[in-house]
């Protein structure tokens, strides 16, 4: 029982952009071409390439707190920051995905994004990274459903287990390249990241 994640950087992206257009989903093509900025675009078109690639066949639905999901597996959540997009993939169970891209440590910042329990442990940019794609990926592991995000914190616990409003979870987190990367279930499976190209994205579309 593992969670993958797959990453795709954004200049792969933008020198396949054409091949791209040509094998995703109509809709989701609509969706990233209503956006304004070439990058985010870019962005959109490489979730698109993931979900053609990764997931099974058909429409995406979006559940009560605006999760989206398809009705067989694999599991599925999207995430992207600056040079890279992704997405985590587990058969068995939901999960969440959030990846950053660095930033100067803001103590303001941190003031306004974490709750007293949190707080004391964010002191310089990488606790401040670690803390906030934790705490985004358990967000987006129930769907963005929980609120204020001052009045639900996360709070660690050992072994690589969490909590969010008392429900238990599990995390892991780890950097790549510059990056920060957390990915968040209910089980505490093993973890694996890779970062492949759109060629081979689109072979194995072809492949189908």
């Amino acid at each position: 029982m593992e969670n993958r994640v797959i990453l795709l950087r954004l200049a792969d992206l933008a020198e396949n952009e054409e091949a791209i257009r040509a094998v995703v989903d109509p809709l989701r093509l609509a969706k990233a071409d209503r956006l304004i900025k070439h990058e985010d675009r870019l962005r959109s078109l490489g979730g698109a390439l993931l979900l053609e690639a990764f997931t099974a066949p058909g429409l995406i639905f979006y559940g009560p707190s605006r999760k989206p999901y398809k009705d067989q597996p694999p599991f599925f959540n999207l995430s992207h920051s600056g040079d890279f997009v992704g997405i985590a993939l587990s058969d068995e169970h939901e999960v969440g995905l959030d990846i950053e891209k660095p930033r100067p440590y803001d103590s303001a910042l941190a003031d306004r994004c974490f709750g007293s329990e949190e707080r004391p442990f964010v002191s310089d940019e990488a606790t401040f990274l670690f803390r906030w794609t934790l705490k985004e990926a358990a967000y987006k592991f129930f769907g963005n459903g929980l609120g204020d995000p001052l009045h639900q914190q996360v709070i660690l616990e050992d072994g690589g287990r969490c909590s969010v409003a008392t429900v238990p979870l599990h995390y892991q987190s780890l950097r790549v390249e510059e990056y920060s990367l957390s990915v968040v279930s209910d089980v505490p499976p093993a973890m694996s990241v890779e970062i492949k190209t759109v060629g081979d994205l689109l072979a194995s579309i072809r492949d189908k």
